[in-house]
């Protein structure tokens, strides 16, 4: 709890930064904007609605942040966590449903919340512990069903926790709830006596409403997510029959040693106990044990494992997605250690082991996760300084073209604005070039950011900034060109700003020659990074080029004057055509408003065979 808290307010930019920031963004707009069934995922163009998982968690974290006006990564971090603490409350009820002794909870506690899994996912800006909540309790109420009596309330929560599984994400209810369907008919069958007493009127109506119902719910969603994915150009290219393959894996993975190596050796034993949880999970099979002992353990390991083969690509991709299936298996080591170990051996024997697998979970967990969840992320991280520059220089109603970053929701939800991301496969990718006004809201487009990558060029930017009269700059090895803003009258005389002219030099971008202009200004009086910053170059013979800079970070600078960290103090512009050959004055003008005075920076450069200082 106290790791939760502390790194609670880290942006969602460490491990499977696109799967977080995705989730974040639809929050981010629902506290905007307010709840939406077709809802907003603005990384994928014009309309804006590219729904997967029916967003409870989004939704629940964004009405917290409207209520309390609380930091959005604060209250999406917390609230993951508060899914993985309700996760204790089904845990006590199963083992007292199952009869297992009371230290089989606390065992089960302890290495729920010792597990580097768990500790570092389970407060992930993301939805899988909700998912993995609502499994839980379906499975609770699904043994009062069996252990107990089918009443009424019992039924409908049992439902009710189901849908909700599937609907949050139906990877990680759907095995489950086959594998309780498949109990359940064996259970039927048993009590029945033959095949045709099963298939009653009744029975088979009790099934289809346990089972099927909630598999219907989730297939309406997929369809109706479907239809609303079909109506944007590259949501038509992730509907479900699209990803199929990609969500389902192949038979040659499944069969692959690779799969246990990667997914099982590598991933998850190492989560989850280790060696040692695997040979626990063992012992009930070694040693002498009541049967009921032996059917926990095997059915956590199946709920454990089998899901890996089910959506076998999925597991191979994202190490995340074992957050639905390591609770299982800490649930089968509980077991084992609290109505084997503890029954045989004696509690210095389950205690001891107890200790070591909870002392090899927190080492592992410091030695692969505390590092990533320690890590800060400052002006000099791409995301942040591009999602500022982009807040900043862009109006909240305008949107921006991305190409360098997959189809990652990062860059957008820094920046608090709506872009089309294009991603590397999709297919248009010349439309996007040559009009990208068409895969925005009319009238919105006010960027494009473009950063390493080798699918889209380069100098299409500088084209397009030529063709639109727009300023382009660098940030953090990425390009981004914005409208320019006309620039003010320079005043005769104004203060000098506190600053510099770092560089005036020439740069071969592409198949282009710029002149970037870099440096550092704050107004002296206020230290501060206010206003707009503008370049004018005057050979006094000429009629003087005066066009915009862009703030840009400069940590350096911020960490040396005292400021906070927010403070971009930096400006970089990047001229194109270079002036011609001559003996320049450049003039760096901080413009902080009509009510503010200006202050300015002044240097002399020369510019010999285009722009050699």
């Amino acid at each position: 709890m106290a790791l939760t808290v502390t790194y609670a307010g880290q942006p969602p930019l460490d491990l499977f930064s696109f799967r977080q920031t995705q989730t974040a963004i639809t929050a981010y707009w629902f506290a905007q904007d307010g709840f939406k069934l077709a809802y907003e995922t603005p990384v994928g163009g014009a309309p804006w609605s590219i729904p997967f998982e029916f967003p409870i968690y989004q939704g629940i974290v964004a009405l917290v942040a409207r209520m309390t006006g609380g930091n959005l990564d604060f209250i999406g971090r917390l609230t993951s966590f508060g899914f993985l603490l309700l996760c204790l409350w089904p845990g006590r009820a199963i083992t007292r449903r199952l009869q297992l002794p009371t230290p089989v909870f606390w065992i089960f506690a302890a290495l729920l919340f010792s597990s580097p899994m768990y500790l570092y996912w389970g407060r992930a800006f993301m939805i899988e512990t909700a998912a993995l909540w609502f499994t839980v309790m379906s499975v609770m109420y699904f043994l009062d069903i069996i252990y107990d009596r089918p009443t009424a309330a019992r039924s409908i929560l049992f439902v009710l926790f189901s849908c909700l599984a599937l609907l949050q994400k139906v990877t990680t209810g759907l095995p489950i709830l086959f594998f309780m369907s498949l109990t359940y008919a064996v259970l039927q069958f048993r009590e029945a006596g033959s095949l045709g007493k099963v298939a009653t009127m009744r029975r088979m109506t009790v099934f289809a409403g346990y089972f099927v119902l909630p598999v219907m719910v989730a297939a309406a969603w997929v369809f109706y997510t479907d239809y609303v994915k079909l109506q944007n150009a590259m949501g038509a290219m992730l509907t479900s029959s699209q990803v199929s393959k990609w969500n389902w894996g192949t038979l040659d993975q499944r069969l692959s040693l690779e799969l246990l190596q990667k997914v099982l050796l590598q991933q998850m034993l190492p989560d989850v106990g280790s060696y040692l949880a695997a040979g626990l999970l063992l012992s009930p099979f070694i040693f002498r044990s009541n049967a009921k002992a032996k059917r926990i353990v095997l059915a956590s390991v199946v709920c454990g494992l089998a899901p890996i083969y089910i959506f076998t690509n999925l597991h191979w991709m994202h190490s995340y997605y074992q957050t639905a299936l390591g609770i299982f298996l800490i649930f089968g080591v509980a077991t084992a250690l609290g109505a084997v170990v503890l029954q045989r051996f004696g509690l210095t024997a389950c205690l001891a082991l107890t200790f070591a697998v909870v002392s090899w979970n927190l080492y592992g967990f410091s030695v692969r996760y505390l590092p990533f969840l320690q890590q800060e992320f400052t002006a000099s991280t791409r995301e942040v300084a591009l999602g500022r520059s982009l807040h900043r220089e862009i109006p909240p109603e305008g949107q921006f073209i991305a190409f360098g970053n997959d189809w990652s929701s990062s860059f957008s939800y820094m920046a608090g604005r709506k872009s089309f991301t294009v991603p590397p496969w999709f297919k248009p990718m010349d439309q996007v070039i040559a009009a990208p006004d068409k895969f925005l809201d009319p009238g919105r487009f006010s960027g494009v950011v473009w950063c390493p990558n080798d699918y889209a060029n380069q100098d299409e930017i500088f084209k397009l900034s030529r063709e639109r009269n727009w300023k382009i700059s660098g940030i953090s090895g990425c390009l981004l060109a914005t409208p320019e803003r006309k620039p003010p009258a320079f005043p005769a005389e104004a203060a000098s700003c506190l600053g510099s002219i770092d560089g005036v030099t020439t740069v071969r971008v592409g198949s282009n020659t710029v002149l970037s202009v870099l440096g550092w200004a704050a107004d002296p009086q206020r230290r501060s990074a206010e206003g707009r910053v503008f370049v004018r170059m005057e050979d006094g013979t000429n009629t003087p080029i005066v066009v915009e800079a862009m703030r840009v970070a400069r940590p350096d600078v911020t960490v040396a004057m005292g400021l906070p960290e927010e403070n971009d103090l930096g400006f970089s512009r990047l001229i194109q055509p270079i002036p011609p050959d001559g003996r320049y004055t450049i003039t760096v003008l901080q413009d902080v408003g009509p009510n503010l005075p200006a202050c300015t920076i002044r240097t002399t450069v020369e510019l010999i065979a285009k722009g050699q200082r």
